[in-house]
């Protein structure tokens, strides 16, 4: 957490993070059992792999690094745990169609058009902030994006 937080504290570069989010969908490949498809993501193997080297070199420094490496570097921490969530609640067989709010974001919406709905989501909702995140997006998606 001490670290998290050391973290959290550097992160201060308005025009990195106006870069960062404003990244469109991008084609990648995804390798499944049949084989390997092309499908749209916001995130690649490449931006993945820059955020995670940040993280590695921050956790090496002990987070004393510059304001651009600490941002790349939580954005591996937030990518990976928030990929551990999602196999979390499909380990614990929470199924979409049973539980969880149906959504239809269009394609080609921008990242951080998706965090500004988000968050403003989460500033009306304040009862909701103990559920836990994946539930609170799935949730502002469903409400922004229902499926019709």
């Amino acid at each position: 957490m001490k670290s998290l937080v050391r973290l959290a504290g550097r992160i201060a570069m308005p025009t990195a993070i106006a870069a960062l989010f404003s990244s469109p969908l991008t084609p990648a490949l995804a390798q499944t059992q049949g084989g390997t498809e092309t499908v749209t993501v916001y995130t690649t193997g490449e931006l993945l792999t820059k955020f995670c080297r940040a993280f590695l070199a921050a956790r090496r420094a002990d987070w004393h690094v510059d304001g651009n490496t600490s941002l790349n570097a939580g954005e591996c921490y937030a990518y990976v745990t928030s990929v551990a969530d999602v196999l979390q609640i499909e380990s614990d067989r929470i199924t979409v169609s049973q539980h969880l709010p149906k959504s239809c974001v269009p394609k080609g919406i921008a990242g951080d058009d998706l965090a500004v709905m988000v968050a403003n989501y989460l500033d009306r909702k304040p009862e909701l902030r103990s559920l836990g995140a994946y539930f609170l997006i799935r949730q502002a998606f469903a409400e922004k994006f229902p499926c019709k």
